[in-house]
């Protein structure tokens, strides 16, 4: 288990199923029309996701730089998350 950890193979698990979720809810959206809208959760999967990223970089002891660009790009998300919802 400390093997699958490490190797950062554990967050790559983690993040094959937020893209499994994503693709779930499009065609859970396209078959349904009760107002929910693919922007509507884009971005927060996305921010997640880019936190896995980092994680992973950081638990495979990748350079400080790469670790630092998933986290700004996390939080970029972020904040079209929350200009969205401040928008409606």
């Amino acid at each position: 288990m400390a093997e699958l950890i490490e190797s950062g193979r554990f967050i790559d698990l983690i993040l094959l199923m937020v893209a499994i979720e994503f693709l779930v809810l499009l065609v859970v959206l396209r078959r349904r029309a009760n107002g929910v809208r693919i922007g509507d959760f884009t971005f927060t999967l996305l921010s997640g996701a880019c936190l896995l990223v980092a994680l992973r970089f950081a638990i495979t002891g990748a350079d400080w730089r790469w670790i630092l660009l998933w986290l700004t790009a996390a939080v970029v998300a972020h904040f079209c998350d929350l200009l969205r919802l401040f928008r409606r």
